[in-house]
């Protein structure tokens, strides 16, 4: 007599039997993931141009710059821990503010299905913080900190320095 486990496996394997009939092919009943596993890596090229983190053997690199200009110079050493959490805050602040907006970063003088922007419209604690960060460093501070943090890897600020500064208005 046969348990209820046995007649169960019987059962899937006459299933997987005529599955294979039904396919005119051979299902191999033991099947084993391939020997190799391909890793993603950057090119050796790549790997000098930043701050790479590799977790393990099978683990994909990941670069700890974030691929901007803030993060190398945060990485070079030309910029402190504050200055660069303060620079992501406003990079992470400006994202949602234009997302809030439903506009990209380019649009053509074509392109008129976008409309105004009502200050009661949408999340009102994004507006209220972002027009308390606006107010905080003033005009010239705001723009200047919006064009220099847009900036991709391999550019530099117009001065460390100045960029410095405006960070710490921001970390306040």
């Amino acid at each position: 007599m046969t348990s209820k486990a046995e007649r169960r496996r019987q059962r899937q394997k006459r299933a997987v039997e005529r599955f294979s009939e039904l396919a005119g092919r051979q299902i191999p009943a033991n099947t084993e993931p391939p020997a190799t596993v391909e890793i993603l890596r950057p090119t050796d090229q790549r790997m000098t141009q930043g701050v790479w983190h590799i977790a393990g053997q099978f683990a994909p690199a990941v670069d700890k710059t974030g691929g901007d200009m803030l993060g190398e110079l945060y990485h070079a050493r030309e910029i402190e821990k504050h200055h660069y959490d303060a620079g992501r805050a406003f990079q992470q602040l400006c994202a949602l503010w234009q997302a809030e907006l439903g506009i990209g970063s380019f649009r053509s003088c074509l392109d008129i299905t976008g409309g105004g922007f009502d200050a009661t419209d949408g999340n009102a604690a994004l507006n209220r913080r972002y027009e308390a960060v606006k107010q905080r460093l003033g005009a010239a501070r705001f723009l200047y900190l919006r064009t220099e943090l847009d900036k991709g890897a391999g550019q530099r600020p117009k001065s460390v320095e100045v960029l410095r500064r405006a960070l710490e208005g921001l970390a306040e």
